[in-house]
């Protein structure tokens, strides 16, 4: 895989970028002997929830340190840890045998990847957390993510998380807590793990070799929602500029027709240019979402025939499209001139109807 994108697994990524406070949070209520034996630890995907889970669990790995000459050792300040340490290595190569992984994962003889976690997974859960740690110390599972339980796997996860074992803790990791049952959510502690800042992201794909231009980086934020991986996949296929390309057709009366778009939806639809299609529909929809807010923003309220009902009704017909073309395997370029032309009779209203 290039460079740009090849990231570690979090399970051997030794940096985190971002969430401090979210840290130093569980590392005080680990110094007070409190740390809740579940937690819920959500947040956008690519931001580095399961790199932080990976990191806690590590820190709860490593032996305590003995009182030395001028007493009791300094606490920790973040949950680093050198990448030469013992338990680093064992959770890097899969094998602490006081943690426990829940995901979906590819069969080795079908190569197919499980649609969901199910009560199985679970039940494996429970057999771990009956068995007496190895060395003693704490055990740790994570579930990631806890989005893909079904009904049966989730209600099973109900009767551990009401009888938690002795120095044990259960780490789930969710996208969209707000699906989750709220009985999970009330037995566990919420870890919310908030977007990058600029700063943060500048400094995460600096640590990739990836150097944003200065005026891409607010823009490259909200497009990547955080996410690094996303972001350097943007970089990698040059999205900002595909982005500004959508902005400017949506701003162009008639741009729906013109030869610039015959040629932009060739290029889209080439085999091999996956990627770009994908990124490109799921950018002009946020074009046309950010369409309707400004809309709203500027004191247009909803009227039948008004703007922002048509802008309304252009980014469904648009969502609408995509995912029929998606399900049905339509024509690509077909698809991409079909969406211009609900945009081009949404930029000059209801007379080019």
């Amino acid at each position: 895989m290039d460079k740009q994108t090849d990231f570690f697994h979090p399970r051997e990524n030794s940096r985190l970028f971002g969430h401090d406070d979210a840290e130093k949070t569980l590392l005080d209520a680990i110094s007070a002997g409190r740390l809740h034996h579940s937690l819920l630890i959500t947040g956008p995907k690519g931001i580095g929830k399961a790199t932080f889970a990976y990191r806690l669990a590590r820190h709860l790995f490593k032996p305590e340190e003995e009182d030395g000459l001028f007493g009791p050792p300094e606490p920790a300040t973040s949950f680093d840890m050198s990448e030469e340490d013992l338990v680093f290595r064992q959770v890097a190569a899969g094998g602490h045998p006081s943690l426990k992984v829940l995901e979906r994962q590819k069969n080795p003889e079908t190569g197919k990847i499980p649609r969901d976690i199910t009560v199985a997974d679970i039940r494996g859960l429970s057999d771990f957390y009956r068995m007496t740690s190895a060395d003693g110390n704490w055990r740790v599972a994570i579930i990631d993510a806890a989005d893909d339980m079904n009904a049966n796997a989730a209600n099973a996860l109900l009767k551990v998380l009401e009888e938690p074992p002795e120095r044990s803790v259960i780490i789930l990791l969710s996208h969209a807590p707000g699906r989750l049952l709220a009985t999970i959510r009330s037995r566990c502690h919420t870890v919310p793990l908030e977007t990058l800042t600029s700063d943060e992201l500048r400094e995460a794909l600096a640590a990739q070799d990836l150097f944003p231009a200065e005026n891409d980086l607010e823009l490259l934020l909200e497009l990547s929602e955080g996410s690094i991986g996303t972001a350097a996949a943007i970089l990698q296929i040059d999205g900002i500029e595909l982005y500004r390309n959508i902005e400017r057709i949506l701003a162009v009366p008639g741009g729906g027709f013109s030869t610039e778009i015959d040629a932009f939806s060739d290029r889209l639809s080439k085999n091999g240019e996956d990627a770009l299609y994908e990124m490109f529909a799921d950018f002009l929809e946020r074009a046309l979402s950010r369409r309707v807010l400004a809309t709203a923003r500027a004191g247009h309220a909803p009227a039948p025939g008004g703007e922002l009902d048509r802008w309304l009704e252009v980014w469904e017909k648009v969502r609408t499209l995509f995912a029929q073309a998606k399900g049905l395997g339509l024509d690509r370029k077909h698809t991409i001139l079909n969406a211009f032309l609900h945009v081009n009779g949404t930029v000059q209203g209801p007379s080019a109807r």
